[in-house]
């Protein structure tokens, strides 16, 4: 076992864009000591939400893994994210406008 690692953690590694990254760290670099800890915070979020979604009565049931029971969760998580990277490219379109527009001279 490696010095400092914990067998109770898992090792997770995720694929996306840079500036996504970028913003995010900018966003969570005062309210979290690492970014491993807001990307835990915002899992358990994503747990309450779907947690939601579910009828009372299933609450309490055991979870089952059934695709056909995934699906509206699924499906409102994606819309979710979906929402937030329309949200990030409309932010980077200003973004790059503005940088064009100093360089040119102009003032937005």
């Amino acid at each position: 076992m490696k010095k400092g690692s914990n067998p109770s953690l898992s090792r997770i590694w995720l694929l996306i864009p840079k500036t996504f990254l970028k913003h995010f760290d900018e966003a969570v670099q005062s309210t979290f000591p690492s970014r491993s800890e807001a990307i835990r915070r915002g899992m358990n979020l994503v747990l309450e939400e779907i947690r939601q979604f579910k009828p009372s009565e299933e609450k309490s049931a055991e979870p089952t893994n059934s695709p056909s029971d995934q699906r509206p969760q699924t499906a409102a998580i994606i819309q979710t994210v979906e929402a937030h990277e329309f949200e990030l490219r409309n932010q980077e379109k200003r973004e790059e406008a503005s940088n064009n527009a100093e360089q040119s001279g102009n003032v937005i």
